[in-house]
């Protein structure tokens, strides 16, 4: 059986929860939708068929970006479920793909974890002695090491990263690693 382009999309529709029945209304749902997909990106990124919650919360396929964001129910609902899902610790929020902001189920988060490491390699310390870890990535690694899994204000504070002059670097270490 042969699937057409938009069988196949009808089946993301179903699956991403891009569909009005689907559609997200509350944080539960918002988590759900998470640890159904697995991981999906914050907000649509360009050339990707990976889910995205913006889309779930529109229940549509291809939403408008509307003019005025800071009204936007939908959009308000993502920033929501990103400030509330990683602080409870329910998911993985931070910019896990193609430098975007994503959520990981805490389910799949190993997986991904050991994707990098294998990557990586076992030894960010080796690394960050041959010149191939910055100083910056290295203290988030050995942050994490001490304690893991954190919230990203508490990882910025344990990597002494939390002033607000420091986000920049912080999101580039977070990117590095």
């Amino acid at each position: 059986m042969m699937l057409s382009r938009e069988d196949i999309e009808r089946m993301r529709d179903e699956t991403f929860f891009r569909t009005r029945a689907h559609q997200l209304h509350s944080l539960a749902d918002a988590e759900r939708m998470v640890n159904s997909v697995g991981f999906c990106f914050a907000f649509k990124a360009n050339h990707s068929e990976l889910p995205c919650m913006w889309h779930s919360a529109a229940g549509e396929r291809n939403p408008v970006y509307p003019v005025h964001v800071q009204n936007d129910p939908f959009i308000g609902l993502v920033w929501e479920a990103k400030d509330f899902l990683a602080t409870t610790k329910k998911v993985y929020y931070g910019k896990a793909f193609k430098k975007r902001p994503s959520f990981i189920s805490l389910s799949y988060f190993p997986l991904f974890y050991a994707l990098v490491r294998e990557q990586r390699g076992d030894n960010y310390i080796a690394d960050y002695m041959r010149g191939g870890l910055s100083r910056e990535a290295r203290r988030i690694m050995d942050a994490l090491q001490e304690h893991s899994p954190q919230i990203t204000a508490d990882l910025k504070i344990a990597a002494h990263l939390s002033h607000p002059e420091k986000r920049r670097i912080f999101d580039a270490a977070i990117a590095e690693l």
